[in-house]
């Protein structure tokens, strides 16, 4: 296949994920993407509490707790600042 050829492909496929993207975003309804949002932070929360509930992570000052609490919000795409002595 030449190079003219393969760049055409691939600006047809370019224009074909975009349609693609396009589309789902139309679909999204406020209303489904406010139930997909409160979906997601009640799994959140609930996992928040396990790790609460989890007596193997006891330590006086809690890092424990507090770094499974921060890896969780990371894993889930949640921006997490804390001091680097924490770490």
């Amino acid at each position: 296949m030449d190079e003219s050829n393969k760049q055409f492909r691939h600006v047809l496929y370019r224009n074909a994920i975009g349609q693609a993207v396009v589309e789902y975003m139309q679909a999204l309804t406020p209303n489904a993407l406010a139930a997909h949002e409160e979906s997601e932070s009640t799994r959140i929360l609930s996992q928040i509490v396990e790790i609460i509930n989890d007596d193997s992570l006891s330590d006086p000052e809690c890092f424990h707790y507090i770094a499974e609490i921060v890896q969780l919000l990371i894993a889930n795409g949640i921006p997490v600042t804390r001091h680097e002595d924490c770490d």
